[in-house]
């Protein structure tokens, strides 16, 4: 996982030694979520699998959501960059929407999630 930050960031932005502190960051986020989201009467089985053998009954729902809440953390803050230089118009307010446009079930279906 270092080698993958250091890939991704070079070593001019990121020493080897931050690489690891965000490995370790990463890596403990991950385990609490999966601790977090098991029941506490079920047995918590934590592997670590190797390159070669990517075993199917690990759990990867931790690093999933970090990972696309960093996604998405960098697109809100892309786009509010973009509102601020006047690429684009700021959202309206939550109360403006007119939902009934969205005519997909599946827009139903995740705006009555939401509670809207």
């Amino acid at each position: 996982m270092t080698e993958a930050f250091l890939i991704k960031y070079d070593a001019k932005t990121l020493s080897e030694a931050n690489a690891q502190d965000l490995v370790s960051a990463t890596t403990e986020a991950v385990v609490k979520f999966e601790l977090l989201s098991t029941d506490p009467q079920s047995k918590i089985k934590l592997t670590v699998p190797s390159k070669a053998s990517q075993s199917s009954d690990v759990r990867f729902a931790g690093s999933f959501v970090l990972y696309n809440f960093a996604r998405l953390a960098n697109l809100v803050r892309n786009f509010e960059k973009a509102c601020n230089l006047g690429k684009y118009p700021s959202l309206p307010d939550i109360s403006l929407v007119d939902f009934s446009l969205l005519t997909d079930e599946g827009f139903h279906c995740t705006t009555r999630e939401c509670g809207i």
